[in-house]
């Protein structure tokens, strides 16, 4: 799997890959475009302590359990990004993998819900 592509859904241009940070979660970017115009970004993330804890201590190395995690990621991003374009919905948001239910914030409430 390439973590940085390109591809293009019912007139959309989707960029998508894996943002470098230095932070206690992982981050799967999907920005969508249409003629050159941004129109909402989404993520899915990841709390690494969270994510480490499922996997066990079989998990390995940080990497490793990265490794594991970025095709989860990527699927639920995709399914995601695609129904959001298809029912015409272009509010950005991010989706957080915790717990047993993920649970899809939108951008703008996301301070709110971080406090």
């Amino acid at each position: 799997m390439n973590p940085c592509q390109t591809w293009d859904y019912e007139g959309f241009t989707v960029w998508e890959g894996l943002r470098s940070t230095e932070t206690d979660r992982w981050q799967y970017f999907f920005v969508i475009s249409k003629e050159g115009e941004r129109k909402f970004t989404y993520c899915v993330w990841v709390e690494k302590e969270t994510w480490s804890a499922k996997i066990g201590p079989e998990g390995g190395t940080e990497e490793e359990a990265l490794q594991k995690a970025l095709p989860l990621m990527r699927e639920k991003g995709l399914d995601r990004v695609k129904g959001k374009i298809t029912k015409g919905d272009l509010t950005s948001a991010v989706l957080r993998l915790e717990g047993e239910q993920p649970e899809e914030i939108l951008l703008n409430a996301l301070g709110k819900k971080l406090q």
